[in-house]
């Protein structure tokens, strides 16, 4: 239609659009350092877990929390934690680390349970204190007679985890605690409090050019009513292309700021 080839001929439009794609792309490029440095973090917490005991069975609660990756319903015995893992057999088991001196693999580990006499063959390591990991038919044999559940869960951001830890201990009465290992000492938690704080600023500096915009093209657009007028649309009519006009100029440069972004992130991110 000849009113946006005209719209989209004037100078004005072009700066609005380079303006606007520039604030996006820079949005983009914010929001991908984002995503970028919580992987990272969460890389670096990746054999770090919270923990919480209950007497009561309380997983569909905590499924109901947000931010919590997975969580596994296992025992404690001897201030160690048992959860269950599908690739071990029954009469298999994987240790910490700290153990490797003691137990080497394939040699036997025996366990008191509950008056009952587990013999384990080490399988493996894992990198933590004192999480084991034992098939799910063990951990059904104990927590059918269990007087008391031990929570490990993971988290999505654990940039989050003092949030999801006070919901924790706020919900529920039982112990809770963090084991955490960390790969690397660098503060991602930092890095990503300033990133927040560009996204806002970026995020307000764009509202306040979507508003001046706005107005500044509808008094451009004064100058067109009569010619529309004497084209014979109604007022409702170039009152919805002003909204086209409007809803072009902010679409199109998302379209393409976000097919740009989205190709950093699958082969980045």
């Amino acid at each position: 239609m000849i009113v946006f080839k005209s719209f989209w001929r004037k100078k004005t439009t072009h700066i609005y659009f380079i303006i606007i794609l520039f604030i996006q792309i820079v949005f983009g490029l914010f929001i991908c350092g984002k995503c970028y440095y919580i992987k990272l973090n969460n890389s670096n917490y990746e054999n770090s877990y919270i923990y919480l005991t209950s007497k009561e069975d309380i997983t569909r609660e905590l499924k109901k929390i947000r931010g919590i990756k997975w969580i596994e319903k296992g025992f404690s015995y001897d201030e160690e934690v048992f959860i269950k893992n599908n690739k071990v057999a029954k009469n298999e088991i994987i240790i910490p680390d700290q153990y490797k001196q003691r137990y080497a693999v394939n040699s036997t580990l025996q366990v008191s349970i509950n008056d009952n006499e587990y013999s384990f063959i080490v399988k493996d390591y894992v990198p933590n204190y004192n999480l084991f990991l034992v098939n799910k038919e063990v951990i059904n044999e104990v927590l059918s007679n269990a007087q008391e559940f031990v929570y490990v869960m993971d988290l999505k951001d654990w940039s989050k985890s003092e949030k999801i830890f006070h919901k924790l201990s706020t919900a529920f009465s039982g112990d809770i605690r963090e084991e955490v290992i960390k790969k690397n000492n660098i503060q991602y938690d930092d890095i990503m409090v300033w990133l927040n704080v560009f996204i806002f600023l970026n995020i307000l500096l764009f509202m306040i050019i979507l508003v001046l915009t706005i107005i500044n093209i509808l008094e451009d657009e004064k100058k067109n009513v009569l010619m529309y007028r004497c084209l014979g649309f109604t007022k409702f009519k170039i009152i919805s292309i002003n909204i086209l006009k409007l809803l072009e100029l902010f679409v199109l440069p998302f379209l393409l700021s976000f097919s740009i972004f989205f190709i950093i992130y699958i082969t980045i991110i």
